[in-house]
């Protein structure tokens, strides 16, 4: 089967620190008031059999953005793929107001901060020379002030039990069935985002190809002798001044529901197939940068 292949890109270097969030759920929820091991065996426990696990799951959880209060000032940063929007949108996939009028580098000042229906969080931010202020999301936002630039590098910057939660319950949202966890794809995605930092540090960009035209990850696969078949691959490059938990979550915001210009929603394609079963997403933080890398079978 042909491998449907997306990336996301945006090359600005940031240092960022690593931290965990606590696990939570809605106030509402039946496990609200039970004990943390509980909370965590129903959310995140795949050998085991919980009906409507998503139901109770809070996406925002983890984020952090404290420090992106109103009034703090911002970068944007600016993604190939991404729209700057003058009204809210209206769902996942609205373009009709978006725009890119903004590119890296232009300065603002955050004005409002709101998490829409698709729980994905978006700021207004009044961009210096603008009149108009306009809604991005959070991932195409920097603090002016580093304040992670003596980070370490991370070869495993997230733990991957929180980004596959967060990839099954969109699929829940969009009626789907859950995807069941992939080791030789999660051994594969992580070579994979080593091979990646590797090839934006010698080109300035990523691709999924060898020079002869041939698949990266068809050709690890070959290497380790394994049979899997991998219908499809999104690859992130996002620079952040967020936690690792948050910036993790952005880059999974970015690929579902900022990603239209150029990419015609490919990585949220990926994301929402019906025909995959299997998958690993796995996410480090290398050289300033965080990197993601998701397969599908």
């Amino acid at each position: 089967m042909k491998l449907k292949i997306n990336l996301l890109t945006s090359i600005t270097a940031v240092a960022v620190a690593f931290t965990i969030g606590a696990t939570t759920v809605h106030a509402d929820s039946p496990l609200a008031y039970q004990a943390p091991s509980t909370i965590k065996k129903v959310l995140y426990n795949f050998n085991a059999n919980v009906p409507d696990r998503y139901k109770y799951y809070d996406p925002n959880q983890f984020l952090s953005n404290a420090d992106y209060h109103i009034g703090t000032k911002v970068i944007y940063q600016f993604a190939s793929s991404s729209l700057q929007f003058a009204q809210f949108p209206q769902s996942a996939t609205d373009t009709t107001s978006g725009v890119q009028k903004f590119h890296t580098g232009a300065m603002g000042k955050i004005v409002d901060r709101r998490v829409s229906d698709w729980d994905a969080v978006y700021y207004q931010v009044k961009f210096k020379g603008s009149k108009q202020p306009y809604w991005v999301m959070a991932a195409d936002l920097l603090l002016t002030k580093n304040r992670n630039a003596k980070n370490r590098n991370m070869t495993s910057a997230v733990d991957k039990n929180y980004d596959f939660s967060y990839i099954n319950y969109l699929r829940y949202r969009n009626g789907l069935n859950p995807l069941t966890w992939n080791a030789h794809l999660y051994t594969l995605a992580m070579e994979r985002n080593i091979e990646i930092y590797n090839e934006v540090n010698k080109t300035g960009s990523m691709t999924h190809f060898n020079p002869d035209g041939s698949l990266q990850v068809d050709t690890l696969r070959q290497q380790k002798g394994w049979d899997d078949n991998i219908i499809s691959e999104n690859i992130s490059n996002l620079a952040s001044t967020d936690t690792p938990m948050t910036s993790s979550i952005n880059i999974i915001n970015e690929y579902m529901d900022n990603d239209s210009v150029g990419e015609n929603w490919g990585h949220r394609k990926n994301i929402l197939d019906p025909n995959v079963t299997q998958m690993a997403t796995a996410t480090v933080y290398l050289g300033g940068n965080y990197y993601n890398t998701m397969l599908f079978e």
